[in-house]
């Protein structure tokens, strides 16, 4: 029941290629955003709302998400929400909300020709 109790699954398109980084520990970590899209009718108009996620993953995860989370791709990523409570350069309290990470499968035709290559 615990992998459920913050469990968060998208689908949407990379917004651009991911960016491979370490820890403080060493570790690597991949940062990317995804998009994912609503459409709604509203006075007879078709609206699209883009909202945009920060996914980071760690470890091996990271290396394959970095080969495949490419500008523009689809993918499917499943994972949980983190918030991350951090001081601005101004000295503003802000929070980071991350999705991290625990699968993710490319999905559409561009992913797949960039597996050939």
């Amino acid at each position: 029941m615990n992998l459920i109790q913050n469990s968060v699954t998208l689908i949407g398109y990379i917004g651009k290629d991911a960016e491979m980084l370490k820890t403080n520990t060493g570790n690597s970590m991949v940062r990317f955003s995804l998009a994912t899209n609503e459409s709604y009718m509203k006075d007879g108009h078709k609206v699209t709302q883009t909202d945009w996620h920060n996914c980071v993953a760690y470890g091996k995860k990271s290396e394959f998400l970095q080969k495949y989370a490419k500008k523009g791709c689809k993918m499917a990523v499943i994972g949980k929400l983190k918030y991350n409570n951090y001081t601005d350069k101004k000295g503003i309290e802000r929070i980071a909300v991350n999705i991290v990470v625990n699968d993710f499968s490319p999905l559409g035709k561009n992913n797949l020709e960039q597996k050939k290559s």
